[in-house]
């Protein structure tokens, strides 16, 4: 947790078979309800592509959240138990809330919600994910910030810029396979 691996400078990127929503899907109004295993493989499917290294590419400066959406940080987290919400709460949503701050620059930061995914899931929605996807849509991010801000007793002025970011952690295996 926490490291960045070393790479191989030579090797820029990978070949990877990466499950996306299936193309038909563009020109729907509607996006596919993935919540199972069969509806995951009834809407997607694999697609055999390079993955370009984030690391070098962060190394380079040719990758950094402006110009790419992501970026990496070293964080070490004093997280004991992924799988303990309360300390999650406590310890992790603390510890993100200041790297995004920092990261970004901004002056606060909220936690809207939380999901551990395992090698052992107890339903569909706690493993990994196994496609490409986006958990929220442009329809419900204005709903998102009004709840998230709303329960912290913000109340969002006309001049203010807001962002939703991801942080993810791996906890219990290198990062190699289940992005």
């Amino acid at each position: 947790v926490g490291q960045i691996f070393q790479i191989n400078p030579a090797k820029k990127s990978v070949p990877a078979k990466v499950r996306y929503v299936d193309r038909i899907w563009k020109e729907r109004a509607k996006s596919p309800r993935i919540g199972s295993r069969e509806s995951r493989r009834a809407a997607t499917s694999f697609y055999e592509v390079q993955i370009s290294c984030a690391r070098q590419r962060i190394t380079e400066g040719t990758a950094d959240l402006d110009r790419s959406g992501f970026t990496l940080d070293g964080n070490v987290s004093a997280i004991k138990n992924f799988r303990d919400d309360g300390e999650i709460s406590r310890v992790y949503h603390e510890e993100m809330k200041s790297l995004v701050c920092r990261v970004v620059g901004a002056h606060s930061a909220y936690v809207l919600n939380h999901l551990v995914r395992t090698e052992t899931p107890t339903d569909f929605n706690d493993g990994y994910a196994r496609f490409v996807h986006c958990d929220y849509n442009m329809r419900t991010l204005d709903k998102l910030a009004g709840d998230v801000l709303g329960r912290h007793g913000v109340e969002v002025k006309g001049n203010w810029h807001f962002a939703f970011y991801n942080t993810w952690q791996p906890f219990d295996n290198p990062v190699r396979n289940n992005p």
